[in-house]
């Protein structure tokens, strides 16, 4: 019996840092793991900080997806202090998580993960990260794959520029606090 593990440390093109080990025996994947290594301490920065700045000190954990981190705190605080926040809250919070939930899979399927599998320039970032198997388009369709990736950017842009029209800026935007928006 054959048995080899395999690990990708770190996996790239992604927010964080992450690492995959597989076991495989025989020619077929018999266990895995995924490890989140970084500990980012934000559960120690709040300790003794005003429950009012969490939404504001969280966002801090990624530029890519701040405002899950602001809504998740307010609506932590929401809970233990009973609050319920009135229903134009709950719709500017929605737009904006809806916007920045738009960018932020754009960002990770055309701008990073999409960089492996267009045949761009042969630097960075067009240069596949494990070239074997090479996995970018073949030259029939790359022409659609660089067009979309353009186009992306625009939309990104659009999702952007919404976040920050209700959440006052982004990233890190300034109108998710606990009671509303």
């Amino acid at each position: 019996m054959s048995k080899t593990v395999i690990a990708i440390d770190p996996v790239t093109r992604l927010e964080g840092h992450l690492k995959v080990e597989v076991q495989v025996e025989d020619g077929k994947v018999a266990d895995a793991w995924i490890t989140g290594g970084m500990f980012r301490g934000f559960e120690a920065i709040l300790r003794g900080r005003n429950p009012r700045d969490a939404s504001q000190i969280v966002q801090r954990i990624c530029g890519v997806c701040p405002v899950a981190h602001a809504t998740a705190s307010s609506l932590a605080i929401e809970a233990v202090c009973g609050v319920e926040v009135p229903e134009n809250g709950r719709i500017a919070r929605n737009l904006m998580l809806a916007g920045n939930y738009l960018q932020s899979n754009i960002l990770h399927f055309y701008h990073l993960a999409g960089q492996d599998f267009i045949q761009g320039p042969d630097t960075a970032p067009f240069m596949p990260r494990y070239a074997k198997p090479d996995l970018r388009l073949p030259p029939a369709i790359n022409a659609v794959g660089v067009d979309q990736y353009v186009e992306a950017l625009e939309v990104r842009a659009v999702c952007h520029e919404m976040v920050a029209l209700f959440g006052g800026r982004m990233p890190h935007v300034h109108g998710i606090l606990p009671g509303g928006a």
